[in-house]
């Protein structure tokens, strides 16, 4: 932690020869206060107040509630980051002592004006007044630029950060390049979206394996004339145990083999669950025109199911999320869709440098997302009516949890130029859309924005999950955090999100604990739509925020690795442990580019990696809408803050991560796990201080249950 403190703040004082203790000391008298004793190294700005974040049970212990102080504009501002309200009230009191002490100025002058033309004055500025420094604009906490960190940290001989990622792409085995068709010379907004990839267990090893989708492009006839699209084949690698991965060349189902099926869709995104619950991770795929079911078989291949799952009307898929959205026990499935593009709807846009470029999503319509209810037996039916979503939305993004701790499965979708959605869950009867009533629909400036990759975290440890978006340029990315009370409140620039400037076309995006220090950190992806950007490249380089461990972010990606200082293509990105060391790496996707692997070397201090699966014995497996706080056991419990991670479908862009949940907990300390399974029961597990990693799994009946079950089984027993 001393590394995020180093260099951030106000910086302290020295004291001013003993004639400016003196001048300070006549202006306290002449106010009428008592003289306290000379402080050397006083700060020049109070210090900031430490945020209490207290976890109190509630009395039946089953589901914990976080309290929260009430948000006036004192709270709010420390919340932020901001300090308005005590510079605004130094400003009066500077402005009434300084007329009281008027009288006695031209005296304390006289006497020590040849002193003071010698002595400094300030902390250490000899030009700045007073009345200057209050005018300065205030710099919201965590806004410090990276040049000015790098600098800085460079002076000093010290990194501003400890993360670490290490491309190890060559040296891993994947090798594999998404394509979009670019050659064909269309500059259709198909090729603008990219693919993703997927990390899942798919052969049951207990390693995480890598399926990348390829992309597509355009087929010709004889005369040049485009007449069709085609997709290209995806990547499948086995992970050997190591971090390294064999490319599977055989046919499993995928279309990896020589032979490609003709109906094979132009795809996009990548998510593995077992919707059919029979143990295997099965894989749906979005994309142009169709969406794509491969069933797992369990002896690693898959069986194409498309047709029989009747995931239809899903003309040109984007999102999707896997979970238990109606709480019958049996997965369901969104389906996010973007717009009304086709070969015989494809304008042509001027670029923003006369040539023909790709057309905005302002060009189309949006196509209506879907919601596929399970029957049970691997097959869906369409409840898009009747659990009242949206119409007409441009969905890229979407991430399926229980964001407001109720116990059912909420759900967040990121439109692109159209509001984004919040539907909160009623019971697994219907869907309410909130996303204007909550605050979470558009910018802090009431704008709609060009959103892609979203995701949900804890950010701020106050126990609830908050939402962050990468939205595209000249439109800051949003982090919206949940108050408690069904609102959520822009703080991107409180958390020094804008820091780095509306530059960026942000995609893909994950929030991990990268430094093992107990917050969540942001990794970001970009790269341009357009092949002529006006102010910007079509490639760009990667953001990479860190906590400080109260919600505030800094961009440190420049001193994270050669890879963040290169310019990408940027498209997807999965996370998970690829290594089995612990710690969380990346899979990155980019457009025309090969995909990159990054090792995480961060080094840890005096926490260690947990990493926890949930098995669901209902439902999603994955246990979406359950959520899991870890507190270590120990004499130092009471001083060590709870963590909280949630169990989610369809975060990032286009991608899917690895389901573990991932804590960093104390070195040497047992740690309690309290698990809030979606149906509602709450499962206690010890985990001993040697365990990196543990399966939890739902138990048959709750606690409670037990316990009653027990106390019946005595009763008959004594009564014979």
């Amino acid at each position: 932690m001393a590394e995020k403190r180093a260099g951030a703040g106000p910086q302290p004082c020295r004291s001013a020869p003993s004639v400016g203790g003196l001048f300070r000391r006549t202006r306290r008298r002449a106010a009428g206060r008592r003289t306290p004793p000379s402080r050397p190294g006083r700060r020049c700005a109070p210090r900031r107040r430490k945020r209490n974040h207290r976890m109190n049970p509630n009395a039946s212990g089953i589901r914990p509630d976080f309290t929260r102080r009430p948000m006036n504009a004192h709270n709010d501002a420390a919340r932020s980051g901001k300090r308005g309200s005590h510079l605004s009230h130094r400003r009066s009191s500077s402005t009434t002592r300084d007329a009281d002490l008027g009288f006695c100025v031209s005296s304390a002058l006289r006497l020590m004006l040849p002193l003071l033309l010698l002595a400094p004055s300030g902390c250490g500025n000899a030009t700045s007044p007073a009345s200057k420094r209050t005018s300065l604009p205030r710099k919201v906490s965590g806004q410090r630029s990276l040049t000015a960190s790098v600098q800085g940290a460079a002076a000093d001989g010290a990194s501003p950060t400890r993360i670490r990622f290490t491309d190890v792409t060559t040296a891993s085995g994947v090798d594999f390049t998404v394509r979009n068709g670019e050659e064909a010379g269309m500059r259709a907004i198909l090729e603008s979206l990219g693919s993703g990839v997927a990390l899942f267990d798919y052969d049951g090893d207990g390693d995480l394996d890598a399926l990348i989708a390829g992309g597509g492009g355009f087929r010709r006839a004889e005369n040049g004339r485009v007449i069709g699209i085609v997709g290209h084949p995806n990547g499948l690698f086995r992970n050997r145990g190591d971090g390294t991965f064999l490319r599977i060349e055989h046919d499993v189902g995928l279309g990896n083999g020589t032979t490609l099926p003709e109906n094979w869709p132009y795809s996009h995104g990548v998510y593995a669950a077992d919707w059919d619950e029979d143990g295997f991770r099965d894989v749906i795929i979005t994309g142009y025109e169709r969406v794509v079911c491969l069933r797992n078989m369990g002896d690693g291949t898959f069986l194409d199911v498309s047709r029989a799952a009747g995931l239809r009307d899903c003309p040109w898929s984007t999102a999707a999320a896997v979970a238990d959205f109606n709480r019958d026990g049996i997965a369901d499935v969104f389906i996010a869709n973007y717009v009304d593009w086709s070969l015989e709807n494809n304008p042509t846009c001027p670029g923003p440098r006369g040539v023909p470029d790709v057309c905005p999503p302002a060009e189309f319509n949006g196509l209506d997302d879907r919601l596929f209810l399970g029957n049970g037996d691997g097959t869906f039916r369409d409840a898009s009516e009747e659990f009242r979503l949206a119409k007409g939305g441009k969905g890229l993004g979407a991430v399926a949890a229980d964001l407001d701790l109720d116990g059912d499965v909420d759900l967040y979708v990121a439109n692109d130029t159209t509001p984004n959605w919040l539907y909160i869950n009623h019971n697994g009867e219907y869907f309410e859309e909130s996303g204007l009533v909550s605050g979470t629909a558009l910018s802090d400036t009431g704008q709609a924005e060009g959103s892609m990759g979203v995701d949900a975290a804890d950010f701020d440890g106050d126990g609830w999950p908050d939402l962050w978006v990468a939205n595209f340029e000249s439109q800051f990315f949003a982090l919206y955090r949940n108050d408690g009370h069904g609102l959520f409140r822009h703080r991107s620039s409180q958390a020094g999100i804008t820091a780095v400037g509306a530059v960026y076309v942000g995609f893909g995006t994950v929030c991990y604990d990268f430094d093992l220090d107990g917050d969540v950190d942001i990794f970001a992806t970009n790269g341009h739509v357009m092949y002529t950007p006006a102010s910007t490249d079509v490639k760009q380089v990667p953001l990479l925020f860190e906590n400080d461990g109260a919600g505030r972010f800094t961009n440190v990606a420049e001193a994270a690795g050669p890879y963040f200082r290169h310019k990408h293509w940027g498209r997807g990105v999965a996370a998970g442990d690829i290594d089995g060391d612990g710690d969380i790496d990346l899979v990155v996707t980019h457009t025309n580019e090969p995909v990159a692997v990054l090792r995480n070397d961060s080094p840890t201090g005096e926490r260690r990696a947990l990493n926890v699966r949930l098995a669901a014995r209902t439902g999603s497996r994955d246990a979406v809408g359950t959520y899991v706080d870890a507190q270590p056991v120990g004499p130092r419990s009471a001083r060590t803050a709870r963590l909280r991670r949630f169990g989610k479908a369809g975060a990032g862009y286009l991608s899917c991560s690895s389901p573990w949940l991932h804590f960093a907990v104390p070195k040497g300390m047992d740690v309690t796990l309290v698990v809030h399974w979606a149906t509602g029961t709450v499962q206690q597990v010890r985990v001993p201080a040697d365990e990196a990693a543990v399966v939890v799994v739902e138990p048959a009946y709750s606690e409670a249950e037990t316990r009653a079950h027990d106390r019946a089984t005595s009763r008959r027993l004594a009564r014979h």
